[in-house]
């Protein structure tokens, strides 16, 4: 990668600001979704170059930069329209609750690849999916069901409710047809098995797997920014959502981060933006008024508190992108980048590890241990 993504950027560099082609929709599918952003791509691999050079500041400031101008230009959002919600009655949770699916989304696709059904048949991702076949390790379900969703400063409760959108109780009484590790688990993966239409008069509508969104646009720059040393301004991506009211409170992201003039990847006052809201608020509620449970520790007692800062605000986006994008087919490649940054195979082995029978861990983990076992070889 550190020898293959300097030569990407030079090639793509030249045509970030070239209009994609126009060809119009076919078969309801706006062909214009089939192309993936340079800016995005660029973006990402300056952050794979920072991984490498992690003292070379001047990566993670060109990621962020195309990050930023790519939801400038296109006024991509962490849209408060996209909020799941548990329902609440006289100060109780009654479990009623309101699921946001990202496929049904308008400004949240980047990128997509189309299946157009045009056989007239029903549209699964493939027949693991289709059969139920396709089952969350424990320790996900897990991520999301230690998080804390926040109704207010006086009522919250566990759960994320993202779980819903991934993930469904499974139907069957038994086991015999599932190819399930841990018998105790009783999910399958629904994130791609949800985006068939019911009605049977719709079938030939195309159908889509987003691989760029605004969610994981909003996190590959919360990472960026949070390697430029400003853990703050990663947090309230988050937390607060960046935009104008975020950037001028000095208790969410101090001056000390935006300088006395912000820079221009920094700058979301644009009124475009005003609506933001924290990636974690999607499945957890009004978590920005929470000051107990998702905040940045006091490390002022530390011997390097920027840093432990930063590593801090580093995990939590490492588990914010697993909490968002579970099942979208990056988690590997994430936990590579960052234990690549840390010079720490365990980072990824350890995570990795976690989520197959105990029996197999500490094997699983030795394998991991080095960094040729990564990649595919043939």
């Amino acid at each position: 990668m550190e020898q293959l993504a300097p030569i990407l950027i030079a090639d793509l560099e030249p045509w970030k600001d070239t209009p994609e082609p126009t060809l119009g929709v076919l078969y309801s599918h706006n062909t214009s979704d089939g192309y993936f952003p340079i800016r995005f791509l660029l973006g990402d691999l300056n952050l794979w170059l920072g991984a490498y050079y992690n003292d070379d500041l001047t990566y993670y400031e060109k990621a962020a930069t195309e990050y930023h101008d790519l939801m400038y230009k296109e006024s991509y959002l962490i849209s408060r329209n996209y909020k799941s919600s548990y329902g609440v009655t006289g100060g109780v949770f009654n479990r009623n609750y309101t699921v946001w699916y990202f496929y049904e989304s308008g400004n949240e696709k980047i990128s997509d690849i189309a299946s157009t059904n045009e056989v007239d048949v029903n549209y699964e991702l493939d027949s693991l999916t289709l059969n139920r076949m396709l089952t969350p390790s424990s320790a996900a379900i897990n991520n999301w069901n230690t998080q804390v969703y926040v109704e207010n400063k006086l009522l919250d409760t566990i759960g994320d409710l993202r779980a819903k959108l991934s993930v469904s109780k499974s139907y069957y009484t038994s086991y015999t047809d599932l190819n399930v590790v841990d018998k105790s688990n009783r999910y399958f993966v629904t994130k791609y098995l949800q985006t068939n239409y019911s009605s049977l008069t719709t079938k030939k509508k195309s159908n889509v797997i987003m691989v760029y969104r605004a969610g994981l646009l909003y996190l590959r720059y919360a990472e960026a920014v949070n390697r430029l040393g400003k853990p703050n301004l990663a947090m309230a991506a988050l937390k607060y959502g960046l935009n104008k009211v975020t950037l001028t409170n000095k208790k969410y992201v101090p001056e000390i981060e935006t300088g006395a003039a912000i820079p221009p990847y920094m700058d979301f006052t644009d009124v475009r933006f005003d609506y933001n809201m924290g990636v974690h608020m999607r499945g957890c509620g009004n978590v920005n008024v929470d000051t107990t449970y998702y905040r940045i520790p006091d490390f002022a007692a530390s011997t390097q508190p920027k840093q432990d800062s930063v590593i801090y605000v580093e995990d939590l986006i490492e588990k914010e992108l697993a909490l968002e994008t579970a099942f979208e087919g990056n988690r590997f490649h994430d936990l590579m980048r960052i234990a690549i940054r840390r010079n720490s195979e365990s980072y990824l082995a350890d995570k990795i590890s976690a989520k197959y029978a105990p029996a197999q861990q500490s094997a699983i983990k030795n394998k991991l241990m080095q960094r040729t076992n990564w990649y595919l070889k043939y």
